[in-house]
């Protein structure tokens, strides 16, 4: 079963570098946020059956839940959803464990420690 991730992305943080290793490790993951740039980055490599950007305002509670509804309208129901706050440098994301995480819909949380 591939696992879906919904990772919000803002500008300060190094989830774009997270991104890349959970499509690596064959997720199917849909990055939102408000810079285009950075999240065309964070999927980089990756077509439309793995990968979707969502633009826009997360910090406006109504926008965030529309987008994340689009993102799982496209990608199907999230496995996993990772909101990425300011992670410092890039070594210090070992696993998405040490971002904020939280089973969408109720799911169990797939280990994903081997994201390092």
């Amino acid at each position: 079963m591939t696992t879906t991730v919904i990772l919000t992305i803002n500008p300060d943080s190094d989830a774009g570098t997270l991104a890349q290793r959970l499509l690596r490790r064959g997720c199917r993951v849909a990055v939102l946020g408000p810079d285009l740039a950075a999240l065309l980055d964070a999927v980089r490599g990756y077509g439309a059956g793995r990968a979707a950007v969502f633009v826009g305002d997360m910090a406006d509670p109504a926008e965030a839940v529309r987008l994340r509804a689009l993102a799982e309208e496209m990608m199907g129901p999230a496995d996993v959803i990772i909101e990425a706050e300011k992670t410092g440098a890039t070594d210090e994301i070992a696993s998405v464990h040490r971002l904020p995480v939280r089973p969408a819909h109720g799911r169990t949380v797939p280990h994903h420690s081997a994201v390092a």
